[in-house]
This record gives structure tokens, sequence and C-alpha cells, in this order.
């Protein structure tokens, strides 16, 4: 999802629907073969999901 500020990405966690920022900073790497992309999370993010 595209917003004015930066590019949110969207995945089920814990049977609820997550959204973690996409950001030059915290982008570590895409594997585009298995479809994964891989993050480097602020602390705390997935807590507020549970």
């Amino acid at each position: 999802m595209e917003q004015p500020h930066q590019i949110l990405c969207s995945i089920s966690y814990n049977g609820k629907e997550a959204l973690i920022p996409i950001h030059e900073d915290s982008l570590e790497k895409v594997d585009i073969k298995n479809r994964k992309v891989f993050v480097t999370l602020p602390d705390g993010l997935l807590e507020i999901y549970q």
C-alpha cells in the first residue's frame, strides 16, 4: 500500500493484519524467486498486533 509518506506491506500475523513500513533504511533483502522481503523492524512493532 502506498501512503503519502511511506510504503506499507500488509502481512498476516497471529491471525490479524499487520502493517509493516518498508523504507530504504529497514529493507535488507528482496528474494523475488521465493517471494520474500526481509526487513529490520522497529522494536515493539509486532507487539502492538498481539
